[in-house]
């Protein structure tokens, strides 16, 4: 018979794996942000863009963050 034991008590476990969902969550949340970011800047004609300085390849790797 086999017993397995691991070093974090029982309580902190489900912790873990709800702090793993929030992450999850937070980061699904900000892909989003980024892609509605993206979306509302693709919809731009040319010469606007051109005004904020970028151009439509730019907005493919461009960051957005709410912090």
């Amino acid at each position: 018979m086999a017993v397995f034991h691991t070093n974090a008590p029982r309580h902190q476990t489900g912790s873990a794996l709800f702090a793993l969902i929030v992450r999850g969550m937070d980061a699904f949340r900000q892909w989003r942000e980024n892609e509605k970011a993206r979306s509302e800047l693709y919809a731009l004609d040319d010469r606007e863009l051109d005004d904020l300085g970028i151009s439509r390849y730019d907005i493919r790797y461009m960051s957005f963050s709410h912090k």
